[in-house]
């Protein structure tokens, strides 16, 4: 509870895990139905049921198309909803 207190200092932290991920190699998991996904060249790949996929933390934290331009920068003061932080 005291944690959630102290705000700006849980922004700061949440900014320092976003840059410097714990692990940076990400998570696996598994697609749950059928899916399409865009390819190289636009066309649409089919990713089946029960596709093992990775999401690696450090290109999300890291892509100006989720975080804005100043990606690399650390910014305490970005846009934290509350479900991101706790």
């Amino acid at each position: 509870d005291d944690l959630k207190s102290l705000k700006f200092m849980t922004k700061c932290i949440m900014e320092t895990l976003r840059l410097w991920v714990i692990v940076p190699n990400g998570t696996f998991r598994e697609i749950e139905f059928d899916d399409y996904i865009k390819g190289p060249s636009g066309e649409n790949v089919k990713i089946p049921k029960g596709t093992l996929c990775q999401i690696t933390n450090y290109c999300r934290h890291r892509d100006p198309k989720l975080w804005g331009e100043d990606v690399d920068v650390f910014n305490p003061d970005r846009d934290w909803k509350d479900n991101e932080i706790w």
